[in-house]
């Protein structure tokens, strides 16, 4: 016997699967492309139906959401893909404006990627919604900000909600529509105060006031606003299982400065925090990090992801970890490039700060100063280049007494013909020195080779320590660009199962391509110039 979680999944990929709906949705998608690059779409006799496809889409995004909400942990990749391919269907609806309004359809376009867990993706999307654009009622604007998790500017803008309204004339719609938005920015409220404290109860009490307005606005026969708000009660458990709460707390419950990094995270960085994104959850490569005894063991670690999949995060998780657990340590992130050094400062100072250590960067050659020398006895965090480091070596070895973690970001830069032998003898002579030091490597592109060599250097006896992903917080489509005569042609390059995308930009030529699935059967062209 299937459970409901079971027959729930088996529907949303029965839809995905039929043969009309991935007609129609190609179609959909094929549409959308060419309004972003032509002014005029080609009079194909298009097949789809608006009003069918918007119900099937609906229909798969409830089946999906309901098994998201009731099992966030449910790991699927069928699920995985089948979200991602809602996603980019809503997006293409928004592109078009042919069902619902624009703005519902991007924001059912950033759900879906949420719950694919593409959230760079998601945020991008939510963000082109804004002030002007929104319906009066400000639903559309308040799951916008949620979903961009600006939850400061969240709070601020759900307080306008829970104050009384004035209605003309008391019409009871109108009342009773108003209540469905105050439960709304209730919920907001609370899931906001989740986020910045851990508050489980708070949590609870937002999925309540949610639920009430659910159950208003489909009484009042509100369907688009039903939809969203059912939308949003399937990502709330989702985030609270990826949440810096639920994830990292436990790493240090009682110590109140790793608490309030947790806070600050949940703030926002930057010099704005009102309209910056709070790091409330994790991403699956930091979660799979952890995993891999990130912080519950002092084993050395290899560290492999893709750039932009957050190891400079992981990094900055293992240097808060260390002088919590340790006052009296030092910690140095070593980058290739001054550059580099200079931003990865800018970046760590709005946390440290905060948190009463003491960050400095140091690059250039083998040259010292008073300042540095300053620098070195006063700092808690040093972010420095491999040839400043081979300096501290040598002129300050004192320094080194206390080091308990070196973070070598860019490990790849030790196959480098002109840096890469003193950078190698400079870690032969730390790693015979620091027998008690953790070192942590970073790299997006290190050879398979090289990997192991590091992993037997290092002393990475365990599989665990070698903390491998191929995953990106967005999607990325690849392909390849063609001279025909005068035209380019762009060939797409297609997932498994997905669509292959062929664009001739000259003469306005599109196919699809699935298979034996041909979307623009030459019987259904009509006989026109333009095509």
């Amino acid at each position: 016997m299937m459970n409901e979680n079971e027959k729930s999944r088996n529907r949303v990929l029965a839809i995905l699967q039929k043969r009309g709906f991935q007609v129609e949705m190609a179609q959909i998608q094929a549409k959308a492309l060419l309004s972003e690059i032509t002014e005029e779409i080609p009079e194909y006799e298009w097949t789809y139906k608006i009003h069918r496809i918007t119900r099937n889409a609906i229909l798969a995004s409830y089946e999906l959401e309901n098994v998201i909400r009731k099992n966030p942990d449910y790991s699927d990749q069928k699920l995985s893909k089948a979200a991602k391919r809602l996603a980019m269907l809503w997006e293409s609806l928004a592109q078009l404006d042919e069902s619902y309004t624009r703005e519902t359809n991007l924001l059912n376009a950033a759900i879906n990627y949420d719950l694919a867990g593409y959230q760079a993706n998601a945020i991008c999307i939510a963000k082109k919604i804004n002030d002007n654009q929104v319906s009066e009622d400000g639903l559309e604007l308040l799951t916008s900000l949620f979903i961009q998790r600006k939850f400061l500017g969240l709070l601020k803008e759900s307080k306008k909600f829970l104050n009384e309204p004035e209605i003309e004339n008391d019409c009871e719609f109108n009342v009773i529509l108003a209540m469905a938005l105050a439960f709304c920015s209730k919920g907001f409220t609370d899931v906001s105060e989740f986020f910045f404290k851990g508050n489980l109860n708070s949590k609870e009490s937002a999925f309540a006031s949610f639920e009430k307005a659910e159950d208003i606005f489909t009484n009042l026969s509100r369907v688009q606003e039903s939809n969203l708000v059912a939308s949003i009660r399937s990502l709330i458990p989702l985030m609270e299982s990826r949440s810096t709460w639920s994830l990292l707390k436990k790493y240090a419950p009682n110590d109140p400065k790793w608490n309030l990094y947790i806070k600050l995270l949940a703030r926002g960085l930057g010099k704005d925090p009102l309209n910056g994104n709070s790091i409330s959850e994790l991403w699956i490569s930091q979660i799979n990090a952890l995993e891999n005894g990130l912080l519950s063991t002092d084993t050395n670690k290899i560290v492999k992801m893709p750039t932009s999949a957050g190891k400079t995060r992981i990094a900055e998780f293992a240097i808060v970890h260390t002088l919590v657990k340790d006052p009296t340590a030092k910690c140095v992130y070593v980058a290739p490039y001054r550059a580099l050094v200079s931003e990865l400062k800018q970046s760590f100072l709005s946390v440290f700060n905060d948190l009463g250590y003491r960050i400095s960067s140091v690059s250039g050659s083998y040259e010292s100063d008073d300042f540095e020398e300053l620098l070195f006895k006063k700092t808690d965090i040093l972010i420095l280049t491999p040839e400043k480091l081979d300096l501290l070596f040598r002129a300050k070895p004192e320094f080194l007494d206390n080091l308990k973690l070196v973070i070598l970001d860019e490990i790849h830069v030790i196959d480098d013909e002109s840096r890469g032998i003193k950078f190698e003898l400079l870690l032969t002579r730390m790693k015979r020195k620091l027998t008690d030091t953790r070192f942590i490597t970073l790299s997006a592109v290190i050879p398979q080779e090289t990997l192991e060599d590091l992993a037997r250097w290092f002393n990475v006896s365990t599989k665990n320590d070698i903390i491998k992903s191929s995953w990106r917080p967005s999607i990325q489509r690849y392909a390849n660009f063609e001279w025909s005569d005068n035209n380019g042609i762009i060939r797409y390059a297609a997932e498994e199962g997905a669509l292959i995308r062929k664009f001739v930009p000259g003469i306005l030529k599109q196919q699809y391509l699935n298979q034996d699935l041909n979307i623009f059967p030459e019987k259904n062209k009509k006989k026109s110039n333009s095509s």
